[in-house]
């Protein structure tokens, strides 16, 4: 497992924690606050500091084919996080047209800039890890 995958699996890990912590403080502290444990996904930003790698002379950490995983799981983050951006945008529309409402609260906009990286850097993380194992899968046929 190279260093991209540990670090794929790290936010996948920390998104399941915030997840779970998110659930955690719905009863405790209601939906308004709830949304500061996403706050543990953060976490997983630490992954190339915890996985660092030291690499001796000559020696190569990513060739080309981590290079085009990678590219194509970038990706396929930015086109889910995009997805998610306008469903973020859409939805409140939706709701509030059929109440009645012309207003959205200020707090809505930092949210849909929140929700859309989140989705990217964990959509990018799980194609990553499916794309290795479709390759893995692949060599050994």
């Amino acid at each position: 497992m190279n260093r991209e995958q540990k670090c794929a699996w790290l936010v996948v890990a920390m998104f399941g924690v915030s997840v779970i912590a998110f659930a955690a403080l719905v009863p405790l502290v209601g939906w308004g606050a709830a949304p500061a444990g996403f706050g543990m996904i953060g976490f997983a930003g630490l992954g190339p500091l915890i996985f660092r790698k030291k690499t001796q002379p000559g020696q190569i950490e990513i060739d080309e084919r981590d290079k085009a995983i990678a590219r194509e799981a970038t990706l396929g983050g930015g086109m889910t996080s995009y997805c998610a951006f306008i469903l973020a945008c859409m939805i409140p529309w939706f709701v509030l047209q059929g109440r009645g409402t012309k207003v959205v609260s200020i707090h809505t906009l930092p949210m849909i800039v929140f929700i859309g990286g989140i989705v990217f850097f964990t959509a990018r993380a799980v194609t990553l890890l499916v794309l290795y194992g479709r390759e893995r899968h692949h060599s050994e046929e």
